[in-house]
C-alpha cells in the first residue's frame, strides 16, 4: 500500500494527480485543493486561535480526523483518538510516536495502518517558522525523521520524499510521480548520540 503524507510546504501542490491507496493530510492541507482520507491533528484548537482561516479549511475538512487531543471535537465531532509516545529508540507497531513535527506523527500513523511505501509532499522543513534551516530546532526534527525512517526501513516499509526543493532529500530519495526514484542518495549514517 502506498500511503502520501501531505504537509504544508509548497511541494504539496498537486499531490492528488499522482497514483496512490491512501492519503494522511496535516492541519489545514486540503487548501492544496482536495481532501485527504485522513486528517492529522497534533495541535489543540487554541494553538490556532490566531489563524481563524486555517480553523475555516479544517473544518471544512471530511477526512477521518485523527486527534492527539479532544480540543477538536467542537468542529469535528467524529475523530479518533491518539495517544503519542516520545520517539526515542523503539518502533513498534500499535503506538504512535511524536517528536516537534505533525508530519513525524503522520510517519507514525501511516506504519500503524499497514503502508508499505510512504511519500512525503510538503514537508519541505524551509518555511516554517520554527523549523527553517540552521535552526537547532530542525537540526533535531530531521535526526529525528532519519532515525525514524531507517527504522521504518529495517521493518520492510520504504519513505521518501516528493521533491528535491525538500530538506528531506538530504536522506531520503526523491521519488517521481510515476513511481520512479529520480534520484537515489546514500543516505547518511546516524550518528550515535
Amino acid at each position: 500500500m502506498t500511503c502520501f503524507i501531505v504537509g504544508l510546504g509548497s511541494t504539496a501542490e498537486g499531490w492528488f494527480n499522482h497514483p496512490h491507496d491512501i492519503s494522511i493530510g496535516v492541519n489545514d492541507a486540503i487548501k492544496w485543493g482536495k481532501d485527504t482520507d485522513y486528517l492529522l491533528l497534533i495541535d489543540s484548537l487554541q494553538g490556532f486561535k490566531k489563524e481563524p482561516e486555517r480553523v475555516k479549511l479544517i473544518g471544512k475538512s471530511k477526512a477521518q480526523v485523527i486527534a492527539a487531543n479532544d480540543t477538536w471535537k467542537s468542529i469535528h465531532r467524529n475523530y479518533k483518538r491518539i495517544n503519542l509516545s516520545p520517539f526515542s529508540k523503539f518502533l513498534k507497531k500499535g503506538r504512535y510516536y511524536s517528536s516537534k513535527s505533525s508530519p513525524f506523527v503522520a510517519l507514525s500513523v501511516a506504519f500503524n495502518i499497514g503502508a508499505k511505501n510512504i511519500v512525503m509532499f510538503g514537508c519541505d522543513y524551509k518555511t516554517h517558522h520554527l523549523f527553517q534551516p540552521g535552526k537547532r530546532i530542525q537540526e533535531f526534527e530531521l535526526r529525528n525523521i532519519e532515525k525514524f525512517c531507517r527504522m521504518l526501513s529495517e521493518q520492510g516499509v520504504n519513505v521518501f520524499v516528493s521533491s528535491k526543493e525538500s530538506e528531506l532529500s538530504k536522506f531520503l530519495n526523491v521519488l517521481h510521480p510515476t513511481g520512479a526514484v529520480i534520484e537515489y542518495m546514500n543516505p547518511v549514517k546516524v550518528t550515535a548520540e
